[in-house]
C-alpha cells in the first residue's frame, strides 16, 4: 500500500489507507518482490512545514550485546511500499529485523517473515 500526505488542521500527516500514521508505530517497508523490513515509523515537520518521514530500523552493529539499540534511518518516499505489521509490533520500541553482514535477499525474505509471526 502507498503512502499518502494530507494536510489536517496541526499539519501535514501520512495516511495509509485511512490510517493516520503515529511517530512511534511499526511500519513494514517492501524493499523487493516480497521483501519486507519491519522497523519503526517517525517524522519531522521543516521549518517550511514539509512532513520527513523516517523508518528507523535495527541492524548488527558489532556491539557484543546486539541489544544497544543501534538503529539506520531511512528516509521514506510518499511512493513507497509499506504495510502495517501484526498488532503485537505496533508501538513496541523494538525496530525489527537486525541485518548481518551475510545477508542475502533470500535470508532477508526469511527474517522479514520470522518477524511478523506472532
Amino acid at each position: 500500500m502507498k503512502l499518502e500526505l494530507r494536510q489536517e488542521s496541526g499539519g501535514p500527516r501520512l495516511y495509509l489507507g485511512d490510517d493516520g500514521l503515529h511517530a512511534g508505530v511499526g511500519l513494514e517497508l517492501e524493499l523487493g518482490a516480497d521483501v519486507w523490513i519491519a522497523g519503526r515509523y517517525e517524522y519531522s515537520i521543516s521549518d517550511t512545514g514539509k512532513l520527513r518521514p523516517l523508518l528507523f530500523v535495527g541492524y548488527a552493529c558489532g556491539h557484543p550485546s546486539r541489544e544497544c539499540g543501534c538503529e539506520l534511518a531511512i528516509g521514506l518516499p510518499e511512493n513507497a511500499s509499506v504495510r502495517r505489521p501484526p498488532p503485537s509490533w505496533s508501538r513496541e520500541r523494538r525496530s525489527g529485523v537486525v541485518l548481518d553482514e551475510l545477508d542475502t535477499p533470500a535470508s532477508l525474505q526469511r527474517k522479514a517473515a520470522a518477524a511478523v509471526k506472532p
